[in-house]
């Protein structure tokens, strides 16, 4: 039977008949391409997408078969005479031929993306829907940012040119990479700070991790201790931006230089903020040393020199968000207050909001005369905190010729009710707007779709020039990368998500209709009563994550008494939780059934990843429950069996988490897991002991003084 083609992001314009011409598979080759003096990288890189795309999916040789695919572009083809963007392309499918159009070699690219999306692919047949498109973008930037993060450290190159490829067919053309952040203390005593490319002029300038969790597929535990990010060893920045160049995505890098920053100017402390009596604080950054400028020109310029500018790339994002006062950044006192902010005798008399404008003008013309010429920056300090991101600051930065090179990052992850409360947005300057497509894959799955809905609007209201996700990459975020791929395409979408949603259901689960698309709903729509809603304090689920007790918190030891502190946060409302708890269970347990029926035929990997959002969500939920019963229970042996129970349903979902990620996403994630699991273990030891020693079991779970072990202490 033919059917309308299912495509995201779905196309501004598109007409397709009630019937298809079908080819059947066999000896004879099924199509046959027609390049029509394609020359540019991407053209050709559609081409081979193309090309790859027909032989894979089994239609033999793709260029000597009957059905003719024409591939041109032609920025005069009459579809482009009223949208003449970046990006836009034409389709036109006939009986015995093809044309895919692109208006410049991006919009090739895309035409091809989505014919392969058009296509049905049934056993031994190819259907090819006839009908036409002609499509462009809403907005001329359409991004990721990926975090310099847990996880993203141990990509491997293949890893990233497998996201490279899964972005592009989602037709993002821009990828923000972070190369260097810092954030506060949480594991193993140490400062978490990542740096991902090696500085011939700064060799010091290192950032090893450790790597500690209990592997079910090994039945035992995995420890590696000091390990380089796997693209500071293998030093493939360059190879990833070229790639990425070559399939219309645009590389940037984010190396950030006053906000998240310890590891510079602990390693350099000449540059770092002064106190009262102008020592160096290994903290923050001393703008009126001409030091700084020197140290961060020559990080900045062998970025620009060995990575960029071979590439042809000339955008450099600087990050400079959250510049804050507190405690948690020492390794040695994690309860000592440091401040970014020097005091040096020439910057302790300006006012902060100078000293930052004056930073950023002096990097901006940096990177200008090295040849960038886009330069971001996070708008929140001098917005939020500041207040002085206006014409005032704009006159500024044009009478130091830097104007036009700005962009302006404006980020806000909060629910779609409460979006940059400090509106009017400033619009003198370029601008992107960044809502969260997913980050925390370690932690406890959610989604924030009405804030990716919300800031859509917001990008619209005030004309900025694009969408830029805040990113890690995984798979268990990828209903979110579709839904900001589609409403960075397709703006009027943002005002008809449900549709959306149901076409994600039925690409993702071919043949799972209405019982996937309910199953999902079940878990999260757009409503905030959903349990996988990621906005806090909404998610109540969220604060009771391991994650959440990492850091450190003024009034609390460190390590954090967990899961003491989560429990006291149970009790203060049990009817609520138990209730909270049993509805979870339910929904990601039936989710979970509805699923697994059609894993056969859906998208393995996304499928893999869904699957195992669903059996987290069960497993906790079912584990929480399971404890409180505990404390309810006195007989030993009977406790002693529950808790068996509950370690085997925390070793599978460990395990289910091994079998569907790719590994480097998997450490952190299963060393938060290590940990409950080790309190089971802890449970389940003491439940032993009263059994043997013929005492009750007694349990609270907001007091396990005496019950937890020297490996619980370890891994914490």
């Amino acid at each position: 039977m033919p059917r309308t083609p299912l495509i995201l992001p779905r196309p501004q314009e598109a007409a397709f008949e009630d019937r298809s011409i079908c080819l059947v598979k066999g000896s004879v080759a099924l199509f046959h391409l027609v390049p029509e003096g394609l020359c540019g990288e991407t053209a050709v890189s559609a081409l081979s997408l193309l090309e790859t795309k027909l032989r894979t999916l089994g239609a033999c040789d793709a260029m000597e078969g009957s059905y003719i695919i024409r591939l041109v572009v032609d920025p005069s083809d009459p579809a482009f005479a009223a949208h003449a963007v970046s990006d836009a392309y034409a389709l036109r499918i006939g009986e015995g031929e093809a044309a895919l159009v692109g208006r410049d070699d991006g919009g090739l690219y895309y035409a091809v993306v989505t014919f392969l999306q058009a296509l049905q692919i049934e056993n031994d047949r190819v259907s090819i829907p006839l009908g036409r498109v002609v499509d462009w973008p809403s907005f001329p930037i359409r991004s990721l940012f990926i975090e310099d993060r847990y996880g993203s450290d141990f990509l491997t190159k293949e890893d990233w040119f497998s996201a490279i490829n899964y972005f592009a067919g989602m037709k993002y053309n821009q990828l923000t990479v972070g190369l260097y952040g810092c954030w506060c203390q949480q594991y193993d005593g140490m400062i978490s700070e990542y740096l991902y490319v090696p500085f011939h002029s700064h060799p010091e300038l290192q950032t090893p991790r450790n790597v500690r969790y209990y592997s079910p597929s090994k039945h035992g535990w995995v420890r590696h201790d000091n390990v380089l990010p796997v693209m500071f060893r293998d030093n493939y920045f360059g190879e990833l931006v070229a790639y990425a160049r070559a399939r219309n995505i645009r590389v940037q890098p984010l190396v950030n230089s006053y906000g998240h920053n310890t590891l510079f100017p602990r390693l350099m402390p000449e540059i770092s903020a002064k106190d009262e009596q102008g020592r160096d604080t290994g903290f923050g950054l001393c703008i009126s040393d001409e030091r700084t400028y020197q140290r961060m020109f020559e990080l900045y310029d062998e970025i620009i020199d060995r990575y960029l500018l071979p590439n042809g790339m000339d955008s450099f994002h600087l990050g400079l968000d959250e510049v804050w006062e507190g405690i948690g950044m020492d390794a040695e006192d994690p309860f000592r207050f440091h401040t970014p902010f020097c005091k040096c005798e020439k910057c302790g008399a300006r006012p902060r909001s100078e000293l930052m404008i004056e930073y950023v003008i002096r990097i901006a013309k940096h990177l200008k005369e090295k040849g960038m010429r886009h330069v971001y920056f996070y708008y929140d300090m001098f917005f939020n905190i500041f207040k002085v991101l206006d014409e005032s600051m704009w006159r500024k930065f044009r009478e130091a010729g830097v104007d036009d090179v700005i962009t302006i990052d404006w980020w806000d992850y909060s629910s779609e009710d409460g979006l940059f409360p400090n509106q009017p947005l400033d619009r003198h300057f370029h601008g992107i707007a960044k809502p969260i497509t997913g980050y925390y894959h370690w932690s406890t799955p959610v989604e924030y779709l009405d804030n990716i809905r919300g800031v859509t609007h917001i990008a619209q209201k005030y004309g900025l020039d694009g969408l830029e996700g805040y990113s890690s990459y995984e798979k268990i975020h990828d209903r979110s990368y579709c839904v900001l791929a589609d409403l960075a395409w397709n703006a009027a979408d943002a005002d008809r998500l449900d549709a959306v949603l149901d076409d994600y259901a039925s690409m993702r689960f071919p043949g799972g209709g209405e019982a996937v698309r309910r199953a999902l709903g079940d878990m999260i729509g757009v409503q905030s009563d959903n349990f996988m809603y990621g906005s806090t304090p909404r998610n109540r689920f969220m604060k009771l994550d391991y994650y959440t007790y990492t850091y450190v918190k003024a009034g609390e030891p460190y390590p954090r008494r967990f899961p003491e502190e989560a429990f006291e946060e149970i009790h203060r409302d049990l009817a609520g939780y138990k209730a909270l708890f049993a509805d979870v269970q339910a929904k990601a347990g039936g989710a979970r059934a509805c699923l697994d029926r059609f894993w056969p035929e859906g998208d393995g990997e996304v499928q893999a990843a869904w699957v195992a959002i669903c059996q987290h969500f069960e497993t906790v939920a079912g584990e929480y429950l399971g404890l409180l019963a505990l404390e309810e229970e006195t007989d030993a042996a009977k406790a002693a069996d529950a808790l068996r129970t509950l370690v085997d349903r925390r070793e599978a979902l460990m395990l289910r988490v091994e079998q569907s990620r790719i590994e480097a996403n998997r450490l952190l994630y299963l060393r938060n897991m290590s940990v409950y699991r080790q309190v089971l273990l802890d449970l389940l030891d003491y439940a032993l002991r009263c059994a043997r020693d013929g005492k009750p079991f007694q349990l609270d779970m907001t007091h396990l003084d005496g019950i937890k072990s020297e490996m619980l202490k370890f891994l914490r």
